[in-house]
């Protein structure tokens, strides 16, 4: 069996960044696709969250892991 794609939990714990790194490391070694996922049950209703995943352009997954880096800045 061959694997062509990684999806890789992307949350706002410490290790989050060594996971994502790896993760994107295989992704690039072997020329799969990576997939970034983070879901936060406070941010979003119920009725938002369902069985699809669906692809988010880099550029916006940047933007919110920069909006996300600079809310937990303010917290510390």
């Amino acid at each position: 069996m061959r694997y062509c794609s990684i999806l890789v939990h992307v949350d706002s714990s410490i290790s989050a960044r060594r996971r994502v790194a790896a993760a994107a490391e295989l992704a690039l070694r072997f020329g799969y696709q990576l997939t970034g996922a983070f879901l936060s049950s406070s941010r979003l209703p119920n009725y938002v969250v369902s069985d699809g995943i669906t692809p988010i352009s880099r550029d916006i997954v940047d933007g919110y892991a920069k909006q996300r880096k600079d809310e937990i800045a303010v917290r510390r």
